[in-house]
């Protein structure tokens, strides 16, 4: 009896891995992209998305990528229709990866050659 198991990507276990943590990107829904007739699209993005980002940001700098932002957009509302250059810099709007960001909570390692 032989037993078949999947291997994921790289970009697909990160977006596994961040997915939790972005279930409430909804909240930036309103700065990146148009939410229907009637509605406008926020100049700055909320406090409440930038948290949701920063908190994501503290499991794995990887999640407030652009290629795991948009997978986990794609992968769970895959019909909204993102302004891809507002999620390009979404991060860096919020302030996070900067230094105005909190660090993660263990260092980064180094590598000695």
């Amino acid at each position: 009896m032989s037993s078949v198991t999947a291997t994921l990507s790289p970009l697909s276990q990160t977006i596994e891995l961040c997915g939790t943590s972005l279930n409430d990107l909804t909240n930036c829904f309103d700065y990146l992209g148009y939410l229907g007739k009637g509605t406008r699209m926020r100049e700055h993005p909320s406090s409440s998305c930038c948290s949701v980002l920063r908190d994501a940001w503290k499991i794995d700098p990887e999640c407030v990528s652009f290629k795991v932002l948009d997978g986990v957009i794609f992968q769970n509302f895959w019909d909204f229709n993102t302004d891809t250059t507002r999620l390009d810099h979404l991060s860096a709007t919020c302030g996070i990866g900067s230094s105005k960001s909190n660090p993660p909570s263990q260092p980064p390692v180094a590598f000695l050659y």
